[in-house]
């Protein structure tokens, strides 16, 4: 059965931005001190997508163009994109969903130079919930390191 969600509390939702703020942080230091290795995984500070969309419209692109430099400075680093949907449709959707998403910032990092095969996409639809209170923050993309 899906889960329902509830209202997020003022505190819990700053905690999360937090949270995932340093998180993208964590990423950047850990690449400019040469400690990535392949399986590491992070979330994007601001790639949040409306609901039942995958445009980039909306979408905060400085994360984007920070992992774009990121690659462009790393040129053996490949990644899989992660994409991930709220429980408001149906599962096939979401699954649906998630693939467009992630294959949105795929396109968008080529568009700024990145080569496609260092880029692997995944869906998972709704199926890892990063806050089950908000719809929000499951609409996302993720990325996974590959090989640095």
């Amino acid at each position: 059965e899906r889960e329902l969600y509830v209202k997020v509390l003022p505190k819990k939702l700053d905690e999360e931005v937090e949270k995932l703020r340093n998180d993208f942080e964590a990423f950047k230091k850990k690449v400019e001190a040469g400690e990535i290795k392949p399986g590491d995984a992070f979330s994007f500070n601001n790639v949040y997508f409306e609901t039942n969309r995958w445009d980039i419209k909306g979408v905060n692109l400085t994360e984007l163009n920070n992992m774009a430099n990121i690659l462009y400075k790393k040129p053996t680093m490949k990644i899989a994109l992660a994409g991930h949907a709220d429980v408001r449709v149906t599962e096939a959707w979401n699954e649906t969903l998630a693939q467009k998403r992630a294959e949105t910032v795929k396109s968008y990092l080529v568009m700024k130079g990145i080569s496609a095969d260092r880029i692997t996409i995944e869906s998972f639809g709704e199926r890892v919930i990063a806050d089950p209170s908000s719809y929000a923050p499951n609409r996302r993309v993720e990325f996974r390191v590959l090989s640095k």
